[in-house]
C-alpha cells in the first residue's frame, strides 16, 4: 500500500468515524434539506496495485493507476441519490505522413444511500455502487487496427463507502474508499480477457441546485 493511498484511507476512515459519533440531530442549511435536488460532482480518484488475471495473448492488466477525474450528474432526495457519469477523450498523432486518432467514451450509472442527511460540521456516512461501460475507437491508416480497437470491450464495477459533509446549502465535500473491479474483453481472433480488482479512494466536490 502506497503512503498516498494510506493517507486517503485514513482520511475517509476518520470521516466515517466522525459520522458515527457525531450528534444525529439535523442541522439547518444542509444540501438536502429541501427534498429533491439536482447535483453535479467532480470526483478525483486513484487506486492501489490490484490483483489481476488474464487469459489469452497479451500483457498484464494490473498495477497502480494515476489519479483520474470524473463527473457525476444526478438527483438526490432525502437519503437516496443516483447519477450518471459521462466521459469523452480524443487524441491524435501525425507522424511521418500517417495520421492516428483515438477516441474513448465512458458511460455509467451509480447510486448511493445516506445513513442520514449531511449538515454543516456533521458528516453523513453512505454506501455507493457504480458501473461504467468504456468503449474505444481509432482512425488510423490500418483498417485491421481500427477493427481491433473497436473489438475491445471494457467495463468496471465499484462498491464502497464514504462520508459527506455540508459546506453550505449548495455545496458539500465527500471522501470515498472502496473496491473497483475492471474487466477487458476481446473476442476477435482468439479470446482475451483481463480482470483487475483494486482498492480505490478519492474525494469529491458536490454542487446542489
Amino acid at each position: 500500500m502506497t503512503p498516498l493511498l494510506f493517507r486517503r484511507i485514513l482520511v475517509v476512515g476518520t470521516l466515517l468515524l466522525a459520522s458515527i459519533v457525531a450528534p444525529t440531530t439535523a442541522l439547518a442549511d444542509g444540501p438536502l434539506d429541501d427534498g429533491l435536488r439536482f447535483h453535479l460532482s467532480g470526483v478525483l480518484k486513484s487506486s492501489a496495485t490490484g490483483m489481476s488475471t488474464r487469459g489469452g495473448p497479451g500483457g498484464s492488466f494490473g498495477g497502480p493507476t494515476s489519479p483520474a477525474v470524473s463527473n457525476r450528474i444526478g438527483i438526490s432526495t432525502g437519503r437516496v441519490g443516483g447519477w450518471t457519469t459521462l466521459g469523452f477523450s480524443r487524441s491524435g498523432v501525425h507522424l511521418d505522413g500517417n495520421n492516428t486518432t483515438a477516441r474513448t467514451i465512458d458511460i455509467g450509472l451509480g447510486t448511493r444511500y445516506l445513513f442520514r442527511e449531511p449538515g454543516k460540521a456533521k458528516p453523513a456516512p453512505y454506501i455507493y455502487g457504480q458501473g461504467v461501460l468504456k468503449r474505444a475507437a481509432a482512425d488510423t491508416d490500418s483498417a485491421d487496427l481500427n477493427r481491433a480497437v473497436q473489438d475491445f470491450g471494457r467495463y468496471s464495477l465499484s462498491l464502497g463507502a464514504g462520508g459527506e459533509v455540508a459546506i453550505s446549502k449548495g455545496l458539500s465535500l465527500s471522501a470515498e474508499v472502496g473496491l473497483s473491479h475492471d474487466v477487458v474483453n476481446y473476442d476477435e481472433g482468439g479470446r482475451f480477457m483481463a480482470i483487475r480488482t483494486a482498492v480505490e479512494s478519492g474525494f469529491a466536490a458536490n454542487v446542489y441546485f
